[in-house]
Parts: C-alpha cells; structure tokens; sequence
C-alpha cells in the first residue's frame, strides 16, 4: 500500500455508480486494492481527504452491489511495509474487518485501530457509513502492538471530540488549511492514545503529581495564544521529555493536546462570557486562545459545550466558568 498526493474527490462526497469508478479514484492512493465483482447495483458516496500525514476515507454505501446476501468481503488491500496502521470509525450501520482468521464487527459509534502490515478485507453492508483513518509509523511506533482482526478503542471524552471534529469537517464544503489540519491532526492522534485499552489500565496504576501537573498547565496557559503549541515545546518549559510529559498527564485522564484544547476552549468560553464589558468578536477570540481558524473553534465549542460560541456568549452572563 502507498499514500500519494490527495485532493477531494469532490467539494463534497461523490456518489459512485460502479466499483471501477471508485476503484479508480482509491487505488492511486492503496496500491493493490480490489474489488470483488458485483452483480447487482452500485452506489457509494465518498470523500478523501489528507490530514497533514493522515489519509481520511469516507464511505457511505447505499448499495454494495454484492446481491442480498450481503455477506460478501467486498474489498481488499495489500500489506504496508513501513509498520503504519489505520483506524475505522462507524458512524452508523456495521461494518467487518477481516484480517487472516478473524473478524472484527463494528457497529455505530465504535471504532478500532487495525495493523497495515496484514492483509485486510473488508465488507460494509448497505445503508453504513464508515470513515477510515491511516495513521503513519511516528505515531504507531509508540502505541502497543495491534492484535491481529484488530484492537477496539475505547469511547471517552477525548473519542467523541475527535470523532465530532472529523465528522463536521468531512461534511463541510471547505477543507481546512495545512495549518488547521496539523492541529486537527494531533488532536486526533492523542485522542487515539488516550482511548487505546493499555492506556486505562496504565492510568489508574499512578497517583498524579499534582504540584507538576500544575507546572504543566501554567506552562500551557501562557502559551495559550501561541497556535503552534505542541507537545515538545510544553516539555521543553517545564524540564520534562515528550514521554515523559505523556506520561504524566496520562494520570489524569489526558494527552498533552488534550489539555491544550481543554484549557483553550475554558479560556474562550470566559471570554466570551465576558463580551458585555470588553465587547471581541468570535474571530478575535478564536484568534486569542490559539485557534487559527475561527470554523474550525467553532466546531469544536460547539462538541465541548453543547453550543456554538455566540449561543454561549448570550447565554452565559453570570460569571461562572464553564463546567467540565
């Protein structure tokens, strides 16, 4: 498998009447893709995007084409050799993952991180939705081994975030920049690492280093406007090493881009709560906290709070901080 240049298919998802038309538009991207041949109607809606190093698939299947059994493994790919890994998101319908041996079921709102490494088939029965994420070697080499057929992920808060942002930003017309998608990109990841099943366990053997722990968030706090911030620049603050800094905040439930976005996001919600007497639009104030696109701090308000920020400016007026 290789990841070449992407661009939309589409500005927005592309409907697909055959398997060759959509195999033409995936194979560049997945050297030795291929379909089973398909005997009745095809319709797939789909969408590529890159993620800076990410490569993001989005398929609706409104009819396989496999007949009604559908129970046919109707795509498959070749083995990477550079140690990477993908991860499938459902977000509604099922999906089947099949790896060697075993399978591995998906229904809405779960998802899984598989090894690029094997060879996969796939089948996703008509009427599912399901976005796949490659994710490159940087970031799997220091995540646990995948087991073969795959390894769930948990759902956590850090999940559902992760999942609302690349749900909204997928159905937008617009693409964001390079720079949006870095920062989306890291976002992502983390959230990845948060949810691993290794990681829950790893979480609840330590007791937090308070007096650290809050190094680190005021080491963040005054960086807060810097859009560039990141993992490597947090530890070179406070004295501490990229692992080092993962593992910390780990024991309270978080990634260091996590928190980031966490204490971003609680710094604009005061703010705008505070407009009445120092009146800053929305742009300025996404501007303020870090963020570099005014859409892209929206999304992500609206799937931390529950509200776009101007119906939380409205609404919030007295004075108390946003609850977790």
């Amino acid at each position: 498998m290789s990841y070449g240049p992407v661009r939309s298919i589409s500005v927005m998802h592309r409907r697909f009447t055959s398997p060759d038309e959509w195999h033409s538009a995936i194979e560049p991207h997945f050297a030795g893709s291929r379909y089973t041949r398909r005997a009745h109607s095809f319709s797939v809606w789909g969408r590529l995007e890159r993620l800076c190093d990410a490569l993001l698939v989005d398929n609706y299947v409104a009819a396989s084409g496999l007949g009604p059994a559908n129970d046919t493994y109707g795509f498959s790919i070749d083995p990477t050799e550079t140690g990477s890994c993908f991860i499938l998101l459902q977000r509604f319908g099922s999906a089947f993952v099949k790896q060697s041996d075993r399978a591995t079921e998906l229904r809405a709102g779960e998802w899984a991180i598989f090894d690029a490494s094997v060879p996969t088939s796939f089948l996703i029965p008509d009427g599912s939705r399901t976005i796949g994420v490659t994710v490159s070697h940087r970031y799997c080499e220091h995540w646990p081994r995948t087991q073969l057929g795959g390894t769930r992920l948990e759902r956590s808060a850090e999940s559902r975030v992760a999942l609302s942002m690349i749900s909204e930003a997928l159905g937008s017309a617009e693409w964001p920049n390079l720079r949006v998608q870095a920062s989306m990109e890291v976002l992502f990841m983390d959230a990845v690492e948060a949810s691993l099943p290794a990681s829950a366990a790893k979480r609840s053997a330590f007791i937090p280093n308070a007096a650290k722990i809050d190094q680190v968030r005021q080491a963040i706090e005054v960086q807060l406007s810097n859009p560039d911030l990141g993992p490597d620049g947090i530890g070179r603050s406070v004295g501490l090493s990229r692992r080092s800094l993962y593992r910390l905040v780990r024991r309270i439930n978080q990634t260091p881009m996590g928190l980031v976005q966490e204490l971003r996001l609680a710094r604009a919600a005061r703010l705008l709560r505070d407009r009445a007497e120092e009146p800053q639009s929305i742009t300025d104030v996404s501007y303020l906290v870090g963020f570099v696109d005014p859409a892209h701090f929206s999304r992500v308000f609206r799937a931390r709070y529950g509200q776009s920020p101007r119906q939380w400016s409205s609404s919030r007026t007295d004075g108390q901080a946003p609850a977790r």
